[in-house]
């Protein structure tokens, strides 16, 4: 019943078949609240830094066991830093994060997304907020999928399409989870850093004013 039908970039070509009126549909651009990238090198002597990590959990939590069960593996590692949304691990999780020098517990699933612009990688689910956040602020990130959720299926094509992401499986946490990483950093970054910085992949972040912009010219 709706006059008017906003979609972001990414929008699947089958959610457009199911508006009959075509002038009701809008294309418009990415809306994101925090564009400002934090991550900037402060190693004034030239000293190589730790890498550092954010592991993301979901607001569905559907990464929190995988998380949790590889705390043990990455707690105290002496090549990468990690941060870690702690609200959906397990007790036990929360306390490694807590005792170990080179991990970083963020207590809200707002806070985590504040960390995507001071991080030099991102582990994520692909949900749109994560992809899109990723996409804009230029962070190579490996992208987690999720079995029988269309919209995360549909992001991973994207992703795959542009080039801007890699991918991992439920194999690839735990006891398994460094060594993907390493893989990553070895055979993947620069070619995703590239894509990610290529004229293809500039977005626009204007979405709210197009929208608005649109309401009032026909309502106003």
């Amino acid at each position: 019943m709706a006059n008017k039908f906003f979609f972001p970039p990414f929008t699947p070509i089958g959610v457009y078949k199911n508006i009959l009126d075509k002038k009701k549909i809008n294309d418009v651009n990415f809306i994101i609240k925090n564009l400002k990238n934090n991550n900037k090198n402060n190693n004034k002597n030239n000293v190589k830094k730790k890498k550092t990590f954010l592991i993301m959990d979901s607001g569905t939590k559907s990464l929190s066991n995988l998380i949790s069960n590889t705390i043990p593996y990455i707690m105290n590692n002496s090549n990468y830093n990690f941060y870690i949304g702690t609200e959906s691990l397990t007790a036990k999780a929360k306390k490694q994060v807590a005792q170990s020098k080179n991990l970083k517990g963020i207590s809200s699933l707002k806070g985590m997304y504040t960390y995507i612009s001071k991080v030099d990688f991102v582990i994520t689910r692909a949900g749109f907020n994560s992809l899109t956040e990723c996409l804009i602020l230029k962070k190579p990130a490996i992208f987690m999928s999720e079995k029988f959720n269309p919209e995360i299926s549909e992001n991973l094509k994207f992703i795959s399409k542009l080039g801007v992401g890699t991918f991992m499986n439920s194999k690839n946490w735990e006891k398994n989870f460094l060594k993907r990483i390493d893989f990553f950093l070895r055979f993947e970054e620069n070619k995703i850093k590239k894509n990610l910085n290529s004229n293809l992949t500039n977005y626009d972040v204007n979405g709210s004013v197009q929208i608005v912009n649109l309401i009032k010219k026909d309502y106003l």
